[in-house]
């Protein structure tokens, strides 16, 4: 299935990784239901998914957050 990895390179350098997992993740799930055989190799997949991991925009990755602590959830808690 060259068209589905043909799709998702398409895309690599515009979306997340995240969001290009989620596409593919889709789109074997509709092969599935549909009863039509899902033959994209999964290797292949598998580099193409990574490598649009290292195209995603910067503007997709955000900076960590702080975890939340017992300190922070103990106001929260009381107000419930």
């Amino acid at each position: 299935m060259q068209l589905v990895l043909a799709f998702l390179s398409s895309c690599a350098g515009v979306y997340a990784g995240t969001t290009l997992t989620n596409y593919a993740a889709g789109l074997k799930a509709w092969h599935i239901l549909h009863g039509h055989p899902w033959l994209v190799n999964a290797n292949s997949l598998k580099c193409c998914l990574e490598g649009a991991n290292c195209m995603a925009p910067p503007s997709s990755k955000h900076p960590l957050r702080a975890p939340f602590t017992p300190e922070i959830i103990a106001p929260i808690k009381s107000l419930l």
